[in-house]
């Protein structure tokens, strides 16, 4: 008589907030269909070229695509009440971490309803926070849409840059999503 050994179960690990606020800004891009889209997505490999596209992956990686196919309504729903950006009397917040070397002031962050992260940078003695500054990217609606560039230029006048800096602005951007664009609204 043979004795069958039985293969362990490996419990499937919970979903964080963070994947699934990936995955409520995912549905709301794509509609209706996210989940198909999603899962054609992963099949060919192409689920990086999306925006938060290094979370998706990870999602890929660390859930599995039946997971996210098996992923109810009920709960992309919970989560997207649950993880709703704060808002102030009907502003969505704008996320701001300022720094300082010496004489130069940075600040950089992310801004929704312009849909773009955003540096502002004043250098020398004497400028005022009122002045405008000597390198402002990201005022223009979607004009910088991941972080990264922002970061090496940051590097460059505050080398002692905190490392966790990068994945808190992709924390904002996923708690506070971009709005689209209303009909009108120019840029200068």
């Amino acid at each position: 008589m043979t004795d069958t050994i039985k293969p362990a179960r490996v419990p499937m690990p919970e979903w964080t907030d963070e994947e699934l606020r990936t995955l409520v800004d995912f549905r709301r891009r794509n509609g209706r269909r996210w989940r198909s889209k999603l899962l054609d997505l992963y099949l060919f490999g192409k689920d990086d070229s999306e925006p938060n596209g290094a979370s998706l992956r990870h999602i890929r990686n660390r859930q599995g695509p039946s997971r996210v196919d098996a992923l109810s309504k009920t709960t992309l729903d919970e989560a997207e009440k649950r993880l709703a950006p704060s808002t102030e009397q009907g502003h969505v917040r704008m996320s701001r971490y300022n720094f300082q070397n010496g004489h130069v002031r940075v600040s950089i962050g992310w801004d929704a309803p312009l849909a773009s992260f955003f540096l502002q940078v004043w250098t020398g003695e004497g400028q005022e926070d009122d002045e405008s500054p000597a390198i402002w990217l990201g005022a223009h609606y979607g004009e910088v849409r991941a972080p990264d560039p922002l970061i090496v230029i940051t590097r460059q006048h505050i080398p002692d840059l905190p490392a966790t800096l990068h994945r808190q602005l992709i924390i904002d951007q996923l708690g506070a999503p971009a709005r689209p664009r209303r009909p009108g609204l120019m840029d200068p």
